[in-house]
């Protein structure tokens, strides 16, 4: 109704069998957009700030990702990059994105929020530090993918928790590894 028809059918394949389709169990979602389409300004921002407060990551992630992503993260100079990576090696070292208590044995395909949060931000520095490379700032970028590479060797070393580890769950606008490589061809 409001979405353009590719968006909308992307996000229906996405959730598709996330749901069970009971009709009569759940929400009349056509009937919901057309009272919403009459509510005011106001009224709309308070409900999408409540959605937005009780989403987990997988739901935010999934609906405003990407838009995130390229709308508002805020420019930083490299020392800023790599204070912040600091900061998250430490956190990361520390256990802070560690959590294997909500898994139970028949759920082995389950990945905890942290380690999702953990991936999430592992993939956005790694994209700072990429664009450390293009913007010229070469040694700040080395010292970043050093610090990088060292805890995606360590992931599995109680950083973060799932039954399966692996670099493909890094997602990154840039291609990291060749980047790296060029950074480390061009020394």
């Amino acid at each position: 109704m409001y979405l353009d028809k590719h968006t909308r059918e992307q996000l229906e394949d996405i959730h598709r069998g996330r749901q069970p389709e009971h009709p009569s169990l759940y929400a009349d979602k056509q009937r919901m957009l057309q009272h919403l389409a009459k509510q005011k300004k106001e009224d709309l921002l308070a409900w999408l700030e409540a959605s937005l407060i009780v989403m987990d990551h997988a739901q935010l992630e999934s609906i405003f990702g990407e838009w995130v992503r390229a709308e508002f993260l805020r420019p930083l100079g490299a020392e800023e990059v790599l204070a912040a990576i600091r900061q998250f090696k430490e956190r990361s070292f520390a256990g802070e994105y560690y959590n294997d208590s909500d898994v139970e044995s028949t759920s082995y395909s389950y990945v905890p929020p942290q380690t999702e949060a953990w991936f999430d931000e592992l993939g956005a520095w790694l994209d700072r530090v990429c664009q450390l490379v293009a913007d010229g700032q070469q040694a700040a970028a080395r010292e970043g993918f050093e610090i990088l590479l060292e805890l995606i060797d360590n992931m599995s070393n109680d950083i973060v928790y799932a039954d399966e580890l692996g670099d493909w769950m890094i997602i990154t606008k840039f291609d990291y590894r060749a980047v790296y490589q060029q950074l480390t061809e061009q020394h």
